[in-house]
């Protein structure tokens, strides 16, 4: 299971990187605003999706590992948990408090659109350099 989520959490991330390169792409400068408020809100529809996975991802392991967190005691709820998978379930735990998956995305989506944005106009930069040069 966990390398499922791990896949997945590679998955989202190389997304998340690769979308500046496929809005750049496009060569109608025509589109230039509405590529740039497309890449914004893929940006942080994703980053979105991204946190609340890693919060979800979380919940499901611990649960696969037999964590029960509703049971009223700590013994009950520990009390499923196989002796082999017992310090991966104290990690995951304690990955799992903290501040939520909302705060996190929002902290996250900043600096993953500056860096979508950057990397668009250097994009665009770098395909209007290279086609002036070959004219």
């Amino acid at each position: 299971m966990e390398i499922i989520v791990i896949l997945i959490d590679i998955l989202f991330f190389l997304i998340i990187i690769a979308l500046p390169f496929i809005f750049s792409n496009r060569n109608s400068n025509r589109y230039k605003m509405f590529n740039i408020f497309t890449l914004i809100l893929s940006v942080f529809i994703l980053t979105i999706l991204f946190s609340w996975w890693n919060d979800f991802s979380v919940e499901f392991l611990l649960s696969n590992y037999g964590y029960d967190p509703y049971n009223s005691s700590e013994e009950g709820i520990l009390e499923s948990v196989g002796k082999e998978n017992f310090e991966r379930v104290m990690e995951l735990r304690i990955s799992h408090m903290g501040i939520g998956w909302p705060l996190k995305a929002l902290f996250g989506i900043i600096p993953i659109s500056v860096y979508s944005i950057i990397s668009y106009f250097l994009m665009n930069y770098v395909y209007k350099t290279k086609t002036k040069n070959q004219n």
